[in-house]
């Protein structure tokens, strides 16, 4: 619909209607010919209107934009600018697509984690931790705080499925403490709270709060690989992306060179 061009620029075809215009510009029905979907006959006039609205408000702007054109912008060259662009673009990720390899070992995960960590130093502190919400008056709490303080994981696991509302389960991935944070209630738990080992316990209105913190790396300290992994994996991909480009390009041009397909005129 928005490529309806001046009458002038295409062949009307016999019979055709004319349903809007904007100056020059004019709309025909065989413009939205087999787009309306509807069956009922107000719902096809529903989205016919709806067209020809659509039609209407975006030909207003184009008709003034080309008004107001500067006489020196050149639109043949933008858009064959644009169409090298678009032809580079689907080029060049064609051969991502099939030349590129996406496979990270450890050991080069490793080696680069090593060769860089320093520039992986954390904005805020990260922290491992258990958190768990249990009702305040389910059965048998204190014995299970005595549990959960002895690292007891079997009785742990065994009240925790019985009794807790909220278990955040997996205590050996890294997470921000705002992440943690977010977890608990605003008024009773802070920052300070996740920056030592250990078990707490906090009530909150009907809920008791079990949270164990098994492990810390401070604000600006290197964070360990499994916390950077995905971030670091994601620059060398890139990186891998540049460098096949980079030797594909060149190697091409090389080829051009040798093979005289490329030409420079001197004045």
């Amino acid at each position: 619909m928005s490529g309806c061009n001046q009458t002038s620029k295409r062949q009307i075809k016999d019979g055709d209607i004319l349903l809007a215009s904007v100056e020059d510009r004019k709309m025909y029905f065989s413009d939205i010919e087999g787009m309306i979907s509807a069956t009922d006959s107000q719902d096809s006039l529903a989205q016919l209107n709806s067209y020809i609205e659509a039609w209407l408000a975006r030909n207003v702007v184009l008709n003034e934009a080309e008004k107001k054109n500067p006489q020196d912008l050149d639109i043949n060259k933008l858009i064959e600018d644009y169409r090298s662009s678009l032809l580079l673009h689907n080029y060049r990720q064609a051969l991502i697509n099939d030349e590129l390899d996406t496979i990270i070992t450890k050991a080069q995960e490793e080696t680069y984690y090593n060769d860089t960590k320093e520039q992986y130093l954390l904005a805020e502190a990260i922290c491992k931790a258990r958190i768990v919400k249990i009702p305040d008056d389910a059965k048998r709490i204190e014995r299970f705080y005595r549990n959960w303080k002895k690292n007891d994981s079997a009785s742990i696991q065994k009240y925790i499925v019985s009794n807790a509302t909220f278990d955040s389960a997996d205590d050996s991935e890294w997470h921000t403490i705002d992440h943690l944070l977010s977890y608990l209630p605003d008024n009773r738990f802070k920052t300070k709270d996740f920056l030592k080992k250990g078990d707490i316990q906090k009530h909150s209105d009907t809920i008791e709060y079990f949270i164990k913190v098994i492990d810390i790396i401070a604000k600006n300290e290197v964070p360990p690989l499994a916390y950077v992994r995905e971030q670091m994996r994601k620059v060398i991909i890139n990186q891998r992306k540049k460098d096949l480009l980079n030797k594909f390009e060149q190697n091409l041009y090389q080829n051009y060179l040798k093979s005289n397909k490329i030409k420079v005129y001197k004045k």
